[in-house]
C-alpha cells in the first residue's frame, strides 16, 4: 500500500453507510493478512468504539 499505516496514525474506515475517522491502536499480521485495530470516535456516542479492519479497508486521513 502506498500510505503508511502505523500505531497512532489517523485513518478513515467504513462504518455503516458512511466513513468515519479514528486512530490506529494496533497493527498485526495474521494468517489472513494484516489487520488494523482502530479506535473510532462516533458523534453522539458516550464512549469510543474499538474495532478491527482488514488493512485494505483502512485509508490514511
Amino acid at each position: 500500500m502506498s500510505d503508511s499505516i502505523e500505531v497512532g496514525s489517523r485513518v478513515v474506515v467504513p462504518f455503516g453507510l458512511r466513513d468515519v475517522e479514528g486512530v490506529v491502536v494496533r497493527v498485526r499480521d495474521t494468517g489472513l493478512g494484516v489487520r488494523v485495530t482502530v479506535e473510532l470516535v462516533i458523534e453522539g456516542a458516550d464512549e469510543h468504539l474499538v474495532t478491527t479492519y482488514p488493512r485494505e479497508s483502512v485509508t490514511a486521513a
